[in-house]
């Protein structure tokens, strides 16, 4: 029992150790990098969304 809570301990302990040694980025970065996530998931939806009503027209053609 003893050993487990030595062990947590090692680990809380390195693991705020291995914090401090982050690079955090910067309110800038972060906003940049969401609105590109953002972007291209937009993107990404129209694309989808224009392939799915070809594919429809397709497929809705060929059964008639």
């Amino acid at each position: 029992m003893m050993t487990a809570i030595k062990n947590l301990i090692t680990f809380i302990e390195e693991s705020y150790a291995e914090l401090k040694r982050v690079t955090w980025p910067s309110k800038e970065m972060v906003i940049g990098g969401t609105a590109a996530v953002i972007l291209v998931s937009f993107i990404f939806v129209l694309y989808m969304w224009i392939v799915d009503l070809i594919v429809s027209q397709i497929i809705s053609w060929i059964l008639r």
